[in-house]
């Protein structure tokens, strides 16, 4: 193949999931694109031999690797270490991949060379395929070419992981997947992505995630938000100021500009994720540099909670009535 076409590898961390993986093989054999390879991890899986007999029957169509059960950022990271491609594409074995999704991803490389990571649209389907009933929204993220990426990730974790196509480069640059966050280690890692690369937006559908009462994201829910948490943790700890707020930071930075940045990220931490720790520690970090701000002062002295109640009280209010529209939205459909 001519380097138009450069080799991708599919990766599909699997724990048992022998109900679903077979789709998730036949989405990933049945691509329009012309270069790739599948590959199937197996973590550990404890269902007596399901999801391997059922990986085991496509042969030398994919690739297949059994290890010991350490997580989805273990099986990811065994994938990338084995990956004969120049590009990784993560695929949830209950997820199903659009046959043009390769070759939609890749046609944004292929118009700007310098792209390293691209990504595209979502799509939600029912336990049995179909488009889902409620959850009917297609999930696309478009960036504020305004604002630095890394500030824009840090309010929310806009990308799924299976909508993306990542160069092996980056991974160099970057480093893997931390194998500490077991839930959100996906986010994580675009956190570490958005401060070093841009990312490069596909206008299309390039993963169909399938809703289902055993899913990661609702088994798991109170774990993902603590390793949501550790991931921005990780990434305040980690990533200069001048990072973050390069659109201030330029040029002229002043004490009190550093304030109000960190003024604006204790924000952030308070209302949007309710972390009041994560808020103090950037306050106080802001008053380091500037002890004269009066609104971080302020906000100090009272505490982050104390200080942002009324506006904690407005965001879960909207919160409950969101929650409540969907609930008589679902009920309408008898889910």
């Amino acid at each position: 193949m001519g380097s138009r076409w450069p080799k991708i590898s599919i990766v599909i961390p699997v724990y048992n999931g022998s109900d679903y993986v077979k789709e998730a093989i036949e989405s990933a054999l049945t691509q329009t694109y012309p270069n790739f390879e599948v590959m199937v991890v197996n973590d550990g899986s404890s269902d007596r031999g399901k999801t391997e007999r059922v990986a085991k029957k496509y042969g030398r169509k994919i690739r297949y690797f059994k290890k010991k059960n350490g997580g989805v950022a273990t099986a990811l990271n065994f994938g990338i270490s084995k990956m004969r491609g120049e590009w990784f594409s993560w695929l949830s074995h209950d997820d199903v991949y659009p046959e043009d999704r390769l070759t939609n991803l890749i046609k944004i490389w292929q118009r700007d060379p310098r792209a390293k990571f691209v990504y595209g649209k979502l799509a939600n389907i029912d336990e049995v395929g179909l488009p889902h009933p409620t959850l009917t929204e297609i999930y696309d993220f478009k960036a504020d070419k305004n604002i630095p990426l890394i500030r824009q990730m840090l309010r929310d974790n806009a990308i799924s992981g299976c909508t993306t196509l990542i160069h092996k480069g980056v991974f160099n640059v970057v480093g893997k997947f931390d194998e500490k966050n077991r839930t959100a280690q996906d986010y994580d890692m675009w956190l570490k992505v958005a401060a070093k690369f841009p990312m490069h937006r596909c206008n299309k559908v390039v993963i169909k995630r399938r809703v289902h009462a055993a899913m990661g994201t609702i088994q798991l829910k109170p774990q993902v938000r603590v390793d949501t948490k550790l991931a921005v943790t990780n990434a305040l700890e980690s990533l200069p100021i001048e990072e973050m707020f390069s659109d201030r930071l330029n040029k002229n930075i002043t004490n009190m500009k550093i304030a109000s940045c960190r003024l604006e990220l204790g924000d952030l931490m308070a209302i949007k994720w309710r972390w009041f720790d994560l808020a103090m520690s950037q306050y106080c970090k802001g008053l380091e540099t500037n002890p004269g701000n009066q609104k971080l002062q302020l906000r100090v002295r009272l505490g982050p909670w104390l200080y942002h109640l009324p506006k904690l009280v407005r965001y879960e209010v909207r919160e409950k009535y969101w929650k409540i529209r969907k609930i008589v939205s679902g009920m309408s459909y008898g889910v």
